[in-house]
């Protein structure tokens, strides 16, 4: 009875097998793989969705300069400026309506686009007409993350009927026809891309 119990103790202390641990080994890896699949669909899904919120954001940029040019005016103090780095120009605004004081009408501001290299974004700036002659004041507002450059071209009306120069430079009050924006921004996969855009400037009035 004794060599029976002994038997049965060091047959139950046996280890696996090959065939349980080939078992074993087969079934950890389709869980691994089933796993795997699942985390790749699932990161894939997500960098998609980010490249959507990215192109949201890049549009927003692109109209929201269309929506100010198309309020841009001629006004001898607050002349059109453009460099490869920042645009500035004068719009008509609704001004801000004041307690006690008539109804708020028109008004001038000045706007400005540019890059922040320290927050790497894209900024929009609105200044009042006094902020702006002064120089000084003016309220900020980020409208772009993960930007590296904001280049600006400006397609002006040239010598020969018809034609278009390109200039990296606007002063002396000139207004182009067109202006190229070009936006190099860092895609969800880190990537660097580059995105342009033309943006026609509307027939500007005088104030």
């Amino acid at each position: 009875m004794a060599g029976q119990q002994s038997r049965w103790c060091i047959k139950s202390q046996r280890g696996m097998t090959l065939v349980e641990t080939l078992v074993v080994v087969s079934v950890l890896a389709v869980v691994a793989l089933a796993v795997f699949s699942t985390m790749s669909g699932g990161f894939s899904l997500w960098e998609r969705v980010l490249k959507l919120d990215s192109d949201e954001d890049i549009r927003i940029v692109f109209e929201k300069m269309t929506v100010d040019l198309g309020r841009m005016v001629r006004f001898s103090m607050l002349e059109f400026r453009g460099t490869e780095r920042e645009l500035s120009f004068p719009v008509i605004s609704e001004s801000v309506q004041v307690p006690g004081q008539p109804a708020a009408g028109k008004a001038v501001s000045y706007v400005s686009y540019y890059l922040d290299t320290r927050k790497s974004g894209i900024v929009r700036k609105e200044c009042s007409f006094s902020d702006a002659v002064k120089g000084e004041g003016g309220t900020t507002r980020d409208l772009l993350k993960d930007a590296y450059r904001l280049d600006f071209k400006y397609l002006c009306r040239s010598a020969v009927p018809g034609g278009l120069s390109e200039r990296s430079e606007i002063k002396d009050g000139i207004v182009p026809e067109f202006i190229r924006v070009t936006l190099i921004v860092k895609s969800p996969d880190r990537r660097l891309r580059s995105v342009s855009e033309l943006i026609e400037v509307p027939i500007v009035k005088k104030l």
